[in-house]
């Protein structure tokens, strides 16, 4: 059964989850985000997609088995095999977390992301065919958060529904843990800056490498990478 908490009703739910994320890899949390979010998002990831085929073309994204933000029909890429996103056992260091957020409902149908429970933070592999048979799904309304440890075992499910089933995962590290695309530059400094603090933290802003010598040597408060991130 997936472990499921409901963060709008119970007030231990982020004791309790992370209790979970440490003995089970991972647990769902449902009522994370609004209706009204859930529809804004949904349109703005079509939209994304749209601009994300058109700068990188279909070629290249095809040639990457990497389909762009909404990912259409997984058939074939590695999402649809067991896999970890973070590849890297550490001694039991909590070095990566998926935040998976469900735009759409995850149904068995439509491929809900099936996990193997307590497959985290294993230096030796487990048979995963042998296991295949006792994955979960992560069935779950939209709106909820699936968080799990990046070293748990999972896959996509098979979608035989008619329509998409739309997500966005997020995959949180320290600070000093290099980004697969430096978001801050992406974005630029002034939409950056216009952001809350703490999400202006979250994007990188605070953990930014110098790119010469004047930016080396800036007093403490001014420098690129803030101290006391761990």
């Amino acid at each position: 059964m997936l472990p499921t908490l409901d963060c709008r009703n119970d007030p231990q739910w982020l004791i309790k989850a992370c209790n979970l994320m440490r003995t089970l890899g991972m647990v769902a949390v449902e009522g994370v985000l609004d209706e009204e979010f859930v529809r804004e998002a949904r349109a703005a990831m079509y939209r994304a997609q749209a601009a994300v085929l058109q700068e990188v073309g279909k070629e290249r994204l095809d040639r990457s088995d990497e389909l762009g933000v909404i990912r259409l029909p997984l058939k074939g890429v590695f999402q649809t095999r067991f896999h970890m996103d973070f590849p890297r056992v550490l001694n039991g260091y909590l070095m990566s977390i998926n935040l998976m957020f469900a735009i759409d409902e995850y149904r068995v149908d439509n491929g809900a992301t099936q996990f193997l429970l307590g497959s985290h933070q294993q230096r030796t592999p487990p048979d995963v065919e042998a296991l295949r048979s006792t994955a979960i799904q992560g069935v779950c309304p939209a709106g909820s958060m699936i968080l799990f440890d990046s070293t748990l075992y999972h896959a996509a499910g098979t979608n035989v529904s008619s329509s998409d089933r739309v997500a966005v995962n997020h995959g949180f590290v320290p600070p000093w843990v290099k980004q697969h695309i430096d978001i801050v530059r992406m974005l630029g400094d002034d939409f950056v800056q216009s952001l809350p603090r703490r999400t202006q933290s979250l994007l990188g802003w605070d953990a930014r490498v110098p790119a010469n010598l004047d930016e080396y040597y800036k007093p403490p408060a001014e420098r690129l990478y803030k101290g006391g991130q761990g």
